[in-house]
């Protein structure tokens, strides 16, 4: 099995165990359908903000990991594309860390973008 591999089944078992929350979940199951990428960590917003990982209530947030020999940079397009025609400014993408042969991003929405119409456009 190659890393990317290993990493992706790691990521699952974990989010298997701990549960995705209900708000985000469809985008989290629809950035895990996609070939190359895998999410490894999320948010759907909260009315307190305990931790800076999380969102407030008006947002959402997502990290994922790319794959650059699996898909994955035609499937970090659609994500893109995808944002900037269902949220516009309202969603960010940002870089955040490079390990191996994968590059990791977080997607941010805020002002109530909605996560449900994302995962719609990108499917």
């Amino acid at each position: 099995m190659n890393s990317f591999n290993a990493l992706k089944k790691m990521a699952m078992e974990e989010m298997a165990k701990n549960g995705v929350e209900p708000r985000i979940k469809y985008l989290v199951d629809t950035f895990n359908s996609l070939p190359g990428i895998f999410t490894t960590s999320s948010c759907g917003g909260h009315e307190v903000v305990d931790i800076p990982t999380q969102s407030g209530k008006d947002g959402f947030n997502i990290d994922f990991v790319v794959s650059i020999k699996k898909g994955g940079w035609e499937s970090l397009k659609k994500i893109t594309a995808a944002a900037w025609i269902t949220g516009g400014k309202n969603i960010d993408i940002r870089i955040w860390y490079t390990p191996m042969n994968t590059v990791a991003f977080s997607i941010e929405g805020k002002n109530n973008a909605s996560p449900d119409l994302l995962a719609s456009v990108i499917s």
